[in-house]
């Protein structure tokens, strides 16, 4: 039972990750149509978003299967729980530009 526990933990921490990744990309994009009023900058957030996604996957499944899935996965997830954080602060600021934008869709991708 407890590792059903532990599996419904991990799904439902995994499905709020992913809401909010995914909220959070729409709201950027939103945002960047909105300044830019151009379908390139929706384009070019999406190609800095997947390009990465494709090149790192071609190596990540070896690279997973050698080290420690939780430490990967806690990892990533920190990674673009920072990304969000650093896009809402320079936001606050006033400051944030498309290539902010940009930078935080590669590294998330």
């Amino acid at each position: 039972m407890r590792t059903f526990k532990t599996y419904i933990i991990f799904w439902l921490s995994q499905s709020v990750s992913q809401l909010g990744s995914a909220m959070t990309g729409f709201a950027l994009i939103l945002w960047a149509y909105t300044k830019s009023h151009a379908a390139l900058t929706v384009s070019l957030l999406s190609f800095c978003n997947y390009v990465p996604y494709i090149l790192v996957s071609l190596f990540a499944g070896t690279f997973v299967d050698r080290h420690n899935k939780k430490i990967i996965m806690l990892t990533a997830d920190s990674a673009a729980a920072v990304c969000t954080v650093v896009i809402l602060a320079v936001s606050a600021a006033d400051r944030l530009q498309l290539w902010h934008i940009y930078l935080a869709n590669g590294i998330i991708g």
